[in-house]
């Protein structure tokens, strides 16, 4: 499953632009991981510098990765919106909340590209959902 969502993400990441990148996952999860998935995007120009860009793809792919392998949910809702200099990427799931005392490689790596970005990431453990902040 999760080198399927990854293969889309990268065919998606070529697509002509970044909100049609994430439309791109966003369709092909619905299609092939038989999952719904609201979505609400809001950024001004539709760009971001190519770091964020690619860090945002990358944790809406393990978001619904982990969302449907460990969660076991069947749909989503992804909200990226610009406020106050900042991108908040909200990813909200059905499933079941986050459970575990560590996060695993993935979570950790994109945990760490956050930070290293001056950005914010918080796992719901009362439910499922991923809330980071990232410099724009």
């Amino acid at each position: 499953m999760r080198k399927s969502v990854h293969m889309l993400g990268e065919e998606a990441a070529a697509a002509s632009s970044f909100q049609d990148s994430l439309l791109q996952i966003i369709e092909d999860s619905e299609k092939y991981a038989e999952v719904t998935l609201e979505h609400i995007i809001e950024i001004t120009d539709g760009r971001l510098e190519p770091e964020a860009e690619k860090l945002i793809r990358h944790a809406l792919q393990e978001g619904i990765t982990n969302g449907i392998r460990h969660g076991r949910c069947t749909h989503f809702r992804f909200e990226l919106v610009e406020e106050y200099g900042s991108v908040r990427f909200t990813l909200v799931n059905n499933g079941l909340p986050f459970a575990s005392d560590r996060l695993g490689f993935g979570l950790t790596m994109m945990r760490q590209t956050i930070r290293r970005r001056g950005g914010t990431f918080r796992i719901g453990t009362n439910y499922s959902a991923i809330r980071t902040a990232v410099r724009r």
